[in-house]
């Protein structure tokens, strides 16, 4: 299962490749390129899919329809011709054992010359009887075992005539055919005589065949059977199977017999002896295909076993599939045309991805070279106008931001400048130096020593006009300092406790973070109430915030004066020791940490009041902020 498995996901991994190097490939091209490159193949090449198989399979249709009408046609046609060899070759067997021809052929060295002249009248008349409703047989020739020849029917005047070596040859080769009949295509060069000057392009076939009598089994002659070539070419002549195909008959020896054009001569070697080898090699199959020049044919034949022939029709192969080539320019035509449409199409579809996506291109660079006022005019309903409607969005957004940016910016300036213009208030420093004045005059030295050090501490803190982090170990050490010279000031009407958790007490505030909101508790709860007051002050951590809260026990404030003291920071400003009051501690939280930070003041009048404080928990060894 894990070689499976592996095997998957290797399988798996090759084919993202090949993806990812095709995306990758279709990448260096542009959108609009892409994608009429993309609909002229998934246009036109189904259209050509199917065209051309439908092209294969009408060939292959029209192909195998075609080789069986031809074939049998062909197979008919050797049938008619088989059926008219056969009775020519009846009519030699019925001939050759006529009485008069026996006794002719027996007794032909006892004959006068007038007998024989009787004979060859008596055998004409008998033959002509036979054929005078058939046209089959032109001459009818008998010899005799030492040649001599009887003129048994025919014209008187133009006897076929073949040379004496010719007839010798026939004789030889019908000698061993023990009484079977040899079909011969011969032409005028076979010939001698006054025929072959008169039909100088006459040809025939002819049959021969030995003639035994029938009382002893002896070979007692020869008869000689003429047919003119048009009476064998007639039985398939008319018989059309396209231009430019050829039939004809070919011998086992490939000499064509007869031919029904000009491209075989009869009785002479067919040019293409291939074709013989063909069909000597078919086996059940009566058709191939072949080559003759430059064209392709179809070969059907059928045999003729009369006479050991072969009827042979060749069809070439473009006239074969000429109904198909029409086929297919029209498909090529029809492809032609969806390509067009599919070009015309792609130019409205591309144009209509193409020009949202450049002018969107157009927004961001508009908008990368400084105008932020940019807006995309897109009022349509499709993906494009969606991402151009966000990209319009992101535009008004980031011009708030920047706008919040700059207001922050302003707001940190004016948070400097009140910074360095929060100077020691020239009041509290008189206040507290007369009560330095007057506990001088009735304390010791010590509690002077106590309160200039407090003093001076808190001066160093805030003659450090930045906005620096320190830790809180050192904001509580200023709180102290603070605390010391108001218990002095208020003769210890008040008292402050510590609940501070020592694990923050390396964490990083912001400097007088927490004097502002001790100032506020002794301002407006302490010194306005008559009770004896009471501060408790308490830091710890909670997940990863630092918290603080100051509570007094003073006269406690309503909601208006809460949301008053968060507002503005002018009341009571005389009697601060800086000009940072609640609402500028507020401020200066979130312009340091953002919105999740800064105070809250939860008070009921004449009971207490506290405010939480809520930092980011940062060390020395994060880094401030």
């Amino acid at each position: 299962m894990r070689v499976v498995s592996m095997k998957k996901n290797r399988l798996k991994n090759i084919f993202n490749d090949i993806i990812s190097s095709l995306c990758s490939l279709l990448r260096i091209r542009n959108v609009s390129t892409r994608l009429k490159i993309g609909f002229v193949l998934i246009t036109v090449l189904p259209v050509l899919a199917v065209g051309y198989f439908s092209y294969m399979q009408g060939s292959n249709a029209i192909y195998n329809k075609m080789r069986h009408s031809v074939s049998e046609t062909i197979d008919q046609i050797g049938i008619n011709l088989g059926s008219k060899l056969q009775v020519i070759i009846n009519d030699a067997t019925e001939i050759a054992y006529h009485d008069l021809v026996q006794k002719t052929l027996t007794n032909y060295d006892n004959l006068s010359n007038y007998e024989l002249n009787k004979i060859e009248d008596e055998l004409s008349d008998y033959i002509n009887k036979k054929y005078i409703f058939s046209n089959n047989v032109a001459e009818i020739i008998i010899y005799t075992t030492d040649l001599n020849r009887i003129n048994a029917y025919g014209e008187n005047n133009f006897w076929f005539m073949p040379k004496t070596e010719n007839l010798e040859l026939l004789v030889e080769r019908v000698r061993d055919l023990d009484g079977l009949s040899l079909w011969m295509p011969v032409n005028s060069d076979y010939e001698q005589g006054l025929a072959k000057k008169v039909f100088g392009d006459r040809e025939s076939i002819i049959l021969i065949r030995a003639v035994k009598s029938l009382e002893t089994g002896n070979q007692i002659g020869y008869i000689l059977m003429r047919v003119d070539e048009p009476i064998i070419s007639s039985v398939f002549s008319d018989i059309d199977i396209g231009y430019g195909s050829q039939i004809f008959v070919l011998n086992s020896d490939n000499i064509v017999v007869s031919s029904a054009g000009d491209y075989a001569d009869v009785a002479q070697p067919y040019h293409e002896p291939d074709i013989l080898n063909e069909i000597n090699n078919a086996t059940n199959d009566k058709s191939f295909k072949c080559k003759l020049g430059n064209d392709s044919y179809l070969a059907t034949f059928t045999k003729i076993p009369q006479a050991d022939w072969y009827i042979v029709a060749l069809i070439r192969f473009d006239y074969l599939y000429s109904e198909s080539i029409n086929l297919l320019y029209n498909i090529f035509f029809i492809g032609i045309c969806f390509l067009l449409f599919a070009i015309f199409l792609n130019y409205i579809m591309s144009k209509s991805i193409v020009t949202p996506i450049r002018q969107l291109v157009h927004g961001i660079n508009s908008f990368k070279n400084g105008e932020l006022d940019i807006s995309i005019d897109d009022k349509h309903n499709d993906e494009f106008s969606e991402l151009n409607n966000s990209f319009n969005e992101m535009t008004t957004e980031i011009k708030r931001l920047i706008q919040d940016i700059k207001n922050q910016e302003r707001q940190k300036k004016e948070l400097e400048i009140r910074a360095l213009q929060a100077q020691v208030n020239p009041h509290f420093l008189s206040n507290v130096l007369n009560t330095v004045s007057y506990i001088a005059s009735i304390k010791k030295e010590d509690n002077i020593v106590k309160l200039v050090d407090s003093i001076v501490n808190l001066l160093n803190g805030c003659m450090k006009n930045d906005n620096s982090h320190i830790t809180v170990e050192e904001e509580l050490s200023l709180l102290k300092s603070y605390i010391t010279m108001q218990e002095y000031r208020l003769f210890g009407r008040f008292s402050v406790e510590f609940n501070i958790d020592s694990s923050v007490l390396s964490c990083l505030v912001p400097r007088f973070l927490l004097q502002p909101i001790l100032e506020n508790a002794l301002i407006h709860g302490i010194e306005p109430s008559w009770k004896k007051g009471l501060i408790v002050i308490k830091g710890f951590k909670q997940d990863d915030r630092l918290y603080f809260s100051i509570t007094d026990n003073g006269i406690g404030m309503s909601q208006e004066q809460i949301d008053l003291l968060l507002q503005s920071d002018d009341h009571n400003r005389n009697f601060r020791l800086h000009g940072i009051g609640i609402a500028n501690t507020q401020d200066r939280i979130k312009l340091l940490y953002g919105p999740k930070y800064g105070l809250e003041i939860n008070s009921v009048k004449g009971v207490f009041t506290t405010v939480n404080i809520c930092l980011p928990f940062i060390t020395a060894n994060k880094g401030g902020a």
